[in-house]
């Protein structure tokens, strides 16, 4: 079901996406897809083989409960943060 989030990549390049309402999939084989609710072609993506790891905020600094999913590959070097809540 579709929840408030943002997303912030770092790799190849840079990008970020503000909140908004979005879809966050992860799949079987590791690939992790960000999409819009109009379910068109994902806004942000990690591909296959990606590590993700879950923790709330205050697991990293005590602040408000959110959920964060780091989406990490080592070849390239890429991460994607994903914050809800």
């Amino acid at each position: 079901s579709p929840g408030c989030c943002s997303v912030e990549y770092v790799g190849r390049a840079r990008s970020a996406l503000g909140w908004g309402e979005r879809i966050v999939i992860n799949t079987s084989d590791g690939s992790v897809l960000v999409h819009q609710r109009d379910w068109g072609a994902p806004v942000n993506w990690q591909l296959p083989d990606t590590r993700v790891r879950c923790q709330t905020e205050a697991d990293r600094v005590m602040r408000d409960p959110s959920v964060i999913e780091d989406g990490l590959r080592n070849r390239p070097g890429e991460t994607d943060t994903i914050r809800r809540n």
